[in-house]
Parts: structure tokens; sequence; C-alpha cells
């Protein structure tokens, strides 16, 4: 697998979306940390970024809707979930490196 090229090009295209793709990848020795945890870690901030003053992550994309714009105000439980999920990975992650 090419990682200069996922990490250059391929993660940053997916924002937020490339912590999901890599961190359970990463704690289960399935991609190699040193070669994608820049890109986790990247991801890892768009989400907090995302998250809103009273605790709604926004930013996602609606159920059924085709890829197009969204806002802040978009925000939907499975959004929460992978938030919730990407904060545990990134808890084990933060364990592992200590």
């Amino acid at each position: 697998m090419d990682t200069k090229l996922l990490n250059d090009r391929v993660l940053p295209l997916m924002g937020p979306a490339q912590l999901n793709v890599g961190q359970p990848l990463v704690n289960n020795g399935l991609l190699d940390a040193g070669a994608f945890l820049p890109a986790i870690r990247n991801g890892w901030k768009g989400l907090i970024w995302a998250q809103q003053e009273d605790g709604r992550l926004g930013w996602v994309q609606q159920i059924g809707y085709d890829p197009r714009l969204v806002t802040a105000n978009d925000s939907m439980e499975y959004g929460t979930g992978a938030f919730l999920l990407a904060g545990s990975e990134m808890l084990k992650l933060t364990e592992s490196a200590d």
C-alpha cells in the first residue's frame, strides 16, 4: 500500500472521515502507526472542530441525501455515534502510547 499517496492525497479529501477509517486499523495492528498517525490526528482535530458549543456534532450529512452542502447546524445521531467511537479509539491510542 502506498502510504504516502494515502496520507498526502486521499485522506485529506476525506476530512474528519479519515479518522474513522484509520484508528481501528492502527489500534488492531493492521496499519503502521508511524505512517498513519498524522492523518488520524488531523481527522480527530477535524471532529473536534465540528463539535458545536451545545455539544452536537455538526457538518453531518442527512440520512438518504446525496453528497451535498452541509452546515454546522446539520447533525444526526449516527454522526454522534461515529464521534463517540472515534473518541474511544483515540483513548486506546493514548493509552497504548503511555
